[in-house]
This record gives structure tokens, C-alpha cells and sequence, in this order.
């Protein structure tokens, strides 16, 4: 980092870089400095560049080619000091993704789910294997049958989720009342090299985002990122 600039390396899922990127631009205007992104494309955690899905930001700067990193996987919350924070940090009063703006393609694909639906709930359940050991470590584990407990009885639910047995769990239960972005065909919509999979998943955080009421999963930053743009 040199003295009018800061430089991140953004990593992991796409919400996980989203959070570190406007945290990062946070601090950066904060303290006067050019903002500088990396944004890597990997094949399995996000296939997708941020400007394949959003339109561009003011004051933030994508490079293309590595360059020195001061920080570098960047996955969290960044602090006051440009350095990012655990887990425990909690970024509720802060509103960090006013500026994020999904491109046309994906408000069209939004608004083609809800212009028939007036009021609805939604729910983030996500069930991968990996997530449901991590939540269960942490013993922040909910179950598919809580989920359903607390949706009240006879509204709409949209239902982002990432494992086909839970989309057919939901379609089993609320029947017509249930409705969804896509039939999830294959066991996970993890799909190597689908970037696809990423513009459906920025469709479903703005579905839910819409929402009248909202249940997310926890220790989920694609939760948290709805949670706080929903604030």
C-alpha cells in the first residue's frame, strides 16, 4: 500500500468479497486513498467478476494483474485501520451497500419473479454439507423443519437455497404458495465454471432483499449482506 492508495485481494464466495470490497472503499474514502480491487475468478467459489454482475462503483478500482498486496484474502469486514476483522465483528448500523447496483439483466430477471407476487416472506436456507458442519461446530445449526415453523401460515415464500433435497422439501410443504428462481436439477448449484449460477444467486439476494419479511441462515455473509442492505 503505498501512501495515496489501499489494495485488497478479495476472496472466497462472492459475498464474502462483496463485504470486504465496500468495507475496504469505507475505509478508503475514509482516509482519502485510491481504491484498489482484486477481484480473482475462481472457478468453484465465484466464476464471476464483479462487473459481470454489477454495474461499476465510484471510487473503486479494479486491477486485473497482481500487484503488491498490503492485505491480502480479504474475506471479512474491514476495520478502521484497513485490516480485516473476524467473525464477531457485527456491521449492523453501518448501511455499506447503498452504491451496489445489480446490472439490467439481473433487475429484469427480479422483477419478472415478483411483479406477480404483492407480499411474500423469503428464506436463505442454506444447506451444503460444508456449511452444515461448519454451523453445527459453532452451534449456530437451524434445521430445515425450524425453518418452516416459522413462516406464518398461508403467505407467499420465495426460497433461495443451494441443495436440490431442500427446494423439493419446500415445494413438498408449502406447495403453490412456494416459488423459486430456478429448479435446482443437479445435488448443489455449486457448479464449476457457471457463472450463470453467481447472476442467479445476485437474483435471489434481491428477491429476498424485497421481501416483506426475511428468514437467513447463520454465519451466512450472503445472509448478512441481505440483512444489511434490507436495514
Amino acid at each position: 500500500m503505498s501512501d495515496n492508495s489501499y489494495t485488497i485481494s478479495v476472496d472466497n464466495g462472492l459475498c464474502n468479497k462483496l463485504r470486504a470490497c465496500f468495507s475496504g472503499l469505507r475505509y478508503a474514502r475514509a482516509n482519502n486513498l485510491k481504491f484498489n480491487v482484486h477481484w480473482p475468478v475462481h472457478p468453484t467459489e465465484c466464476p464471476a467478476h464483479f462487473l459481470d454482475l454489477f454495474k461499476p462503483v465510484s471510487g473503486i478500482n479494479f486491477v486485473s494483474k497482481d500487484v503488491e498486496f498490503d492485505l491480502t484474502r480479504a474475506n471479512k469486514w474491514i476495520g478502521e485501520r484497513g485490516y480485516q476483522l473476524n467473525h464477531k465483528f457485527q456491521p449492523v448500523d453501518t448501511e455499506y451497500f447503498t452504491e451496489l447496483q445489480p446490472n439490467d439483466s439481473i433487475m429484469s430477471d427480479v422483477h419478472q419473479i415478483t411483479s406477480t407476487r404483492k407480499e411474500y416472506v423469503s428464506v436463505h436456507l442454506r444447506h451444503g454439507l460444508r456449511y452444515v458442519k461448519m454451523s453445527k461446530l459453532f452451534e449456530q445449526y437451524t434445521s430445515p423443519e425450524e425453518y418452516i415453523e416459522k413462516i406464518p401460515n398461508g403467505c407467499d415464500v420465495y426460497l433461495a437455497t443451494d441443495t436440490r433435497d431442500i427446494q423439493q422439501l419446500f415445494i413438498d410443504h408449502f406447495g403453490d404458495r412456494l416459488f423459486y428462481n430456478k429448479d435446482i436439477t443437479q445435488k448443489t448449484t455449486r457448479v464449476r465454471d457457471d457463472k450463470q449460477s453467481v447472476h442467479d444467486a445476485v437474483v435471489d439476494m434481491y428477491v429476498c432483499i424485497k421481501s416483506h419479511d426475511f428468514f437467513g441462515s447463520n454465519m451466512s455473509s450472503f445472509t448478512e449482506i441481505i440483512q444489511n442492505i434490507r436495514m
